[in-house]
């Protein structure tokens, strides 16, 4: 494990995401893995004692050159027995600052004399069972000194990308691949030396094209088997459809039309992703005259467990208030509803409609 450090870069814009990032570094510390945090501010006092090494990035450029959008991706959830999807847009303008913050990082771990680097995304929140298959493919690695082990997604039609919430790979082969990218004209660059010379494309397609260029000892994982094998891990807590509401909830999801006989039917399901004791959320629903529909209560045991509740005959819903046993506050979220479908809150792809949809196994 010696030879190995998890690198986060920290950019936190709220209190949640601090307490987040706190939660995860102090848990990722107490079980012995090495830290490296980069960001472009100070941490937090308390943070600094949950850290092996902290280094200050100002760098946080955004992409300004003109390129050829891609569409819009859809984006499924795997978790607990339930399958959502819903849609976000497939041109990422931070995706430069990523790269950038991953050269660096994987620079950094070289010149500490680590081999490996561990790249955590600083709001997912690993669960004990995960951390410690997290360490078994460590050993993995160093059996076979992969230099990368990532999980692959294969959408078919030549369209296939890799994780980069959770990606093992050689701080110095990672640094000879990327390492020459300053700045969004050596992107561009890159992009046309692997044919796409004003594409966009997600980072992490990028990546797994540049990676394919290189004679490596690669190992892929399925991408679809990263919720099963990290089965008490929430990915993108502070990037879900509706965020998180007081630490608790991720991933809210309000659909309409679950079963095609009741046309006026709604499911809401969400996931507790932090409280690690029973507790009890409430959705309370309401129509376009703000009159209180209905309740549902959503109880949960532990942490990382999905709950979802149906309820027929309910029309003109228009707004879900949302509210927990441990807190007197409430978050609301509006709903809108389009051809039957559903248009999540907070994700914004105008001109584009799909049926979303939602399977319990």
């Amino acid at each position: 494990m010696n030879s190995f450090v998890i690198h986060i870069h920290l950019y936190l814009t709220s209190r949640e995401a601090e307490l987040t990032a706190y939660k995860n570094l102090k848990r990722l510390k107490s079980i012995g893995f090495k830290i490296l945090v980069t960001s472009p501010k100070p941490l937090p006092l308390d943070f600094y004692e949950h850290v092996d090494h902290y280094y200050y990035d100002p760098e946080n450029q955004l992409m300004e050159l003109e390129y050829e959008k891609p569409e819009p991706m859809i984006w499924w959830n795997h978790y607990g027995g339930i399958a959502m999807n819903f849609v976000v847009d497939g041109f990422q303008k931070h995706s430069i600052t990523v790269l950038r913050s991953m050269i660096k990082g994987a620079g950094i771990a070289k010149a500490l004399g680590y081999n490996n680097v561990i790249r955590f995304e600083f709001d997912d929140f690993f669960g004990f069972s995960s951390l410690k298959k997290i360490k078994e493919v460590c050993k993995d690695i160093e059996d076979n000194k992969y230099d990368f082990y990532a999980y692959k997604n294969d959408y078919g039609n030549n369209k296939i990308d890799i994780s980069t919430h959770l990606i093992f790979y050689s701080s110095d082969a990672f640094t000879k691949i990327f390492g020459h990218i300053k700045n969004e004209y050596d992107y561009k660059k890159a992009l046309k030396e692997i044919g796409l010379e004003n594409k966009a494309i997600i980072l992490e397609e990028f990546i797994y094209r540049l990676i394919q260029r290189q004679d490596l000892n690669v190992l892929y994982q399925d991408g679809k088997l990263m919720n099963e094998t990290f089965n008490d891990t929430h990915f993108n807590i502070h990037q879900s459809p509706v965020g998180v509401f007081s630490g608790l909830l991720s991933d809210v999801m309000i659909i309409k039309n679950i079963d095609k006989n009741d046309p006026n039917n709604l499911c809401v399901a969400a996931q507790n992703v932090s409280s690690d004791s029973p507790t009890t959320a409430y959705f309370d629903i309401y129509d376009h005259e703000n009159n209180l529909i209905n309740t549902i209560s959503l109880y949960f045991e532990i942490t990382g467990q999905w709950r979802y509740e149906y309820l027929s005959n309910v029309k003109n819903v228009s707004q879900v208030k949302i509210r927990h046993q441990n807190s007197p506050y409430h978050k609301t979220f509006n709903v809108y509803f389009e051809n039957n479908a559903v248009q999540i809150q907070n994700i914004d792809i105008p001109n584009y409609h799909y049926q979303p949809e939602i399977v319990f196994k």
